[in-house]
């Protein structure tokens, strides 16, 4: 099962992902790219804008106005659904587009 799911705002998906196959989060893309790349016509390049969490729990703990703090949901295969992250057909992209500034601190 594939789902494809239009997001306003960062979703917590640890309720469904485990039981598809595939998510498709947009923002707004037209039909016809989710198709192409359900179908196998097009590659999926897309990178997460946002850091989707990995609980309710992990939102409300969430400091609005700091940036990253957010517990990010991490798949079975150990994939954490953060800013920059994303997959195409060989799995994670990893490219200059990945790359993030180091934080503050770090």
């Amino acid at each position: 099962m594939i789902v494809a799911s239009l997001m306003a705002k960062p979703a917590v998906v640890s309720e469904y992902e485990p039981k598809v196959d595939a998510i498709l989060a947009h923002f707004g893309v037209q039909a016809q790219a989710l198709l192409e790349v359900i179908s196998g016509a097009v590659e999926p390049s897309g990178l997460c804008p946002v850091q989707f969490p990995a609980s309710m729990m992990a939102v409300e703990r969430h400091c609005e106005d700091v940036p990253f703090d957010v517990e990010c949901h991490v798949d079975a295969d150990g994939n954490a659904y953060d800013v920059g992250f994303g997959l195409d057909w060989s799995g994670r992209i990893e490219d200059g587009r990945t790359e993030r500034p180091s934080r503050q601190g770090e």
